[in-house]
């Protein structure tokens, strides 16, 4: 494969990944609770950040395509201090108590779906600790890591059913 087919694949892949960002959040400003205010697409936290009235962050939200069964490794590894789950323990050391969510259009491993537990098993610790996050980040995870598997499917439906309630277009599809 030349260089130029591996950069054009990785372009490909990048605009991919922020076509399904961009979905999910619409789909998420869509379908908004009442205590949701504000929608801020890479925000200060995550690829989107929820604010509620009162100006505090409640939800901060990473979306993953990765075409592959995402690991611990995706989210948080020891190369890079400005990972997922770093960015995530910053939000709670700046006074805010969000939810950590992570959205993927795919498969997620046992470990991912271990941190949405409010108890950790000493082996998710221990690979947590490798990781790089120390004792004080890990508790911060428990109990608000959360995670949701989606299809791309599933999110355009929901996004056409919330458009077609307002009536006032001709053509979904096109809209």
């Amino acid at each position: 494969m030349s260089k130029t087919t591996t950069n054009n694949l990785g372009a490909i892949s990048a605009l991919k990944g922020y076509r399904l960002q961009f979905l999910y959040t619409l789909y998420r400003i869509l379908s908004y609770k009442e205590s949701e205010s504000e929608f801020h697409p890479e925000g200060e936290f995550e690829d989107l950040d929820v604010y509620s009235q009162d100006g505090k962050v409640v939800e901060i939200i990473q979306v993953k395509d990765l075409g592959k069964v995402l690991t611990l490794s995706d989210i948080t590894t020891t190369k890079k201090d400005n990972t997922f789950l770093k960015r995530s323990v910053r939000a709670f050391n700046e006074g805010n108590t969000p939810t950590i969510k992570l959205v993927s259009f795919g498969l997620i491993n046992e470990d991912v779906k271990n941190l949405a537990k409010t108890e950790y098993s000493e082996s998710l610790i221990k690979k947590l600790k490798r990781q790089g996050l120390n004792q004080k980040e890990i508790d911060i995870l428990k109990g608000n890591f959360k995670y949701e598997t989606v299809t791309e499917q599933n999110i355009e439906n929901n996004i056409f059913s919330s458009i077609e309630k307002w009536g006032t277009f001709a053509d979904i599809h096109i809209t």
